[in-house]
């Protein structure tokens, strides 16, 4: 099933009461087609929690479109989003937690607790399967927390910079291991980061952000295929991350219409 993303002159202003009204996104446009990684990168405030939160059918109070459609009219979409926080419930254990979302879907207890196990053998946690989110550590938790998104098989995953507060050896486990989950389902899964390397590393698309959502670029990585570890100190890695931080210190919005129109298809 093949999904496809419009957006179109989508705003978002946050109204708080007594303080003065903040722009989120401003008429921001693009479109987004297929099953990539795609990458977010931008400044922090520069929306992309916003958008993120909006493609997840997490935010319906904005104005503008927000279209996601597929191939398939007869199924809905399965979207899924994970924070950074490691929102999980804290009265489950790992097991339970990863099989929150297959319960749900009516999957039998037997089934959905076998896949969950083996997701959590997955990302390492076999030992962990019985423990509660108070007795794992932050990158413990992140990776119950994918495990859980996963599970559902989402045709649409969203993640909001689930990596970043986690140390550096750490997060590259991790991002290797949603390069692995990916290329075993690929789907589309949108990802924001603030880390240019992170970007790189896993973006197939990477849509650069200035403040309000504005677009200054689509770069299309997808002819770097080595995604190892080992692509990090390559000559090719460096000269795209020094491109994206160039982009984002520039204030010259490369985009030629004022309405940001972008096509990912």
């Amino acid at each position: 099933m093949s999904i496809s993303i419009h957006v179109e002159n989508l705003s978002k202003i946050y109204n708080e009461r007594g303080e003065q009204s903040t722009v989120a996104l401003d008429h921001v446009s693009f479109e987004i087609s297929g099953s990539d990684i795609i990458c977010i990168v931008g400044p922090v405030g520069c929306g992309k929690t916003t958008l993120l939160r909006i493609l997840s059918g997490l935010d319906n109070k904005f104005e503008g479109i927000a279209e996601i459609s597929n191939s398939n009219p007869n199924k809905d979409q399965i979207r899924t989003m994970v924070f950074q926080e490691r929102a999980l419930f804290y009265w489950m254990t790992a097991l339970e937690n990863v099989a929150f979302g297959l319960k749900c879907k009516g999957i039998s207890k037997h089934e959905r607790l076998a896949k969950a196990s083996q997701l959590l053998e997955t990302v390492g946690l076999t030992d962990k399967i019985r423990a509660y989110p108070d007795e794992l550590s932050g990158g413990q938790k992140q990776r119950v927390a994918l495990a859980r998104a996963f599970a559902i098989e989402p045709d649409i995953i969203c993640l909001d910079e689930p990596f970043g507060s986690q140390d550096y050896h750490t997060r590259c486990e991790l991002q290797m291991w949603l390069l692995e989950m990916w290329n075993r389902r690929p789907n589309l899964t949108i990802f924001a980061t603030h880390d240019l390397e992170e970007a790189v590393f896993l973006g197939r698309r990477v849509i650069v952000m200035k403040d309000k959502g504005h677009i200054l670029q689509i770069e299309d990585l997808g002819h770097l295929v080595d995604r190892t570890q080992a692509f990090r100190s390559t000559p090719e890695f460096y000269d795209v991350k020094k491109h994206l931080w160039e982009l984002l210190e520039t204030e010259t919005i490369i985009c030629a219409k004022p309405d940001n129109n972008m096509s990912l298809s």
